[in-house]
């Protein structure tokens, strides 16, 4: 009882100390060569025990950038023998249905040690060992339902879904343009490049590198400014004439960052993208609620010069406060 219960096979094809004779089909459907001790697997040979093909994998659609563990062409089962078994030397079956379904020899594949194989439902994919099958045939079905054309599920919700849902998107148009002015200016793509300090020379940054916390600090000063113009507004019409955040967010020029914006509303929740997204909004609330005092500009440390070129930015330490790629400038002098 105790031999049924675990199975004939080590993971890998090595038999267990009750050994057949080679020269018939044993592990995972392969023939053992009584000769060589090798299994033969239709396209090439693997070694039992050592979790390898003697060759190298010569179908490529079974590999994917996707999928790094595809990238041994000599694996066994891409280093996963529990979840999965290759009956043709050439694919992977077992990891996933939708792939099974498009690979005969996935669904094709005889029973392993007695378990009801590979086929179509009702019967499942077996590890060889009884009770340990490896997922229901649920998953199939799902996909024939599919392949019917039932209505599939739904998609997974989308960063904006998420935002939309907790109350931190908000519909105000000025709100709205101020996150893309926002997005435009913080130089989230430069995360981890090192920034520069004075007494830099271009294309030679000796500071600290750019972080995601530099980003939030650039996102809430980029959004205190323009914060700060619309409350002068009230006091000082003639320094900004910016009575609104929407005014103040596309006064100068087209706020840009629009397609940042929307791809990052498209994108999924745990993207980059939405990251980005979600600091601006968090940085403009608070700027909002008490926004850094007295700075009313911002300036980009590395300068485009006309003609073309870039030059660096000279820092003003009696005036200027520098945040990873972007200097704020407290007072009303630009």
């Amino acid at each position: 009882m105790a031999d049924t219960l675990v199975g004939k096979y080590f993971p890998y094809g090595q038999e267990r100390p009750s050994a057949t004779q080679d020269g018939k089909e044993k592990f995972a459907t392969y023939f053992r060569d009584s000769e060589t001790g090798l299994d033969y697997a239709q396209n090439r040979y693997h070694q039992p025990g050592m979790g390898r093909f003697m060759t190298p994998d010569q179908y490529t659609a079974s590999s994917g950038p996707k999928d790094p563990a595809s990238w041994n062409r000599y694996a066994y089962t891409e280093g996963d023998p529990v979840n999965g078994v290759d009956p043709s030397g050439r694919y992977v079956c077992g990891l996933s249905w939708v792939d099974d379904m498009m690979f005969p020899a996935c669904t094709d594949a005889p029973p392993l040690d007695g378990g009801p194989g590979m086929g179509p439902c009702p019967g499942q994919v077996s590890s060889g060992n009884p009770g340990s099958d490896l997922f229901s045939c649920a998953e199939g079905l799902a996909l024939l339902t599919l392949i019917a054309g039932e209505p599939a599920a739904p998609p997974p919700p989308t960063c904006g879904d998420v935002l939309g849902a907790s109350g931190l998107l908000s519909a105000d148009p000025g709100q709205i343009a101020a996150t893309k002015r926002i997005l435009n200016e913080n130089a989230f793509s430069w995360v981890g490049r090192s920034t520069y300090v004075p007494g830099d020379t271009l294309e030679n940054p000796s500071g600290p590198a750019y972080t995601y916390g530099d980003v939030y600090q650039t996102d809430y000063m980029v959004a205190s400014v323009l914060v700060n113009r619309v409350n002068l507004y009230s006091t000082n019409k003639y320094a900004f004439g910016y009575p609104n955040l929407l005014a103040a967010a596309t006064g100068e020029s087209n706020p840009q960052g629009g397609g940042i914006y929307d791809n990052a509303l498209k994108s999924p929740v745990d993207s980059s993208d939405c990251m980005n997204l979600s600091m601006a909004i968090q940085g403009l609330n608070q700027a909002m609620a008490s926004p850094f005092a007295n700075v009313y500009w911002w300036k980009g440390v590395l300068q485009p010069v006309r003609g073309g070129g870039t030059r660096l930015r000279t820092f003003h330490p009696d005036r200027d406060i520098r945040v990873g790629f972007t200097d704020f400038t407290v007072g009303l002098a630009p």
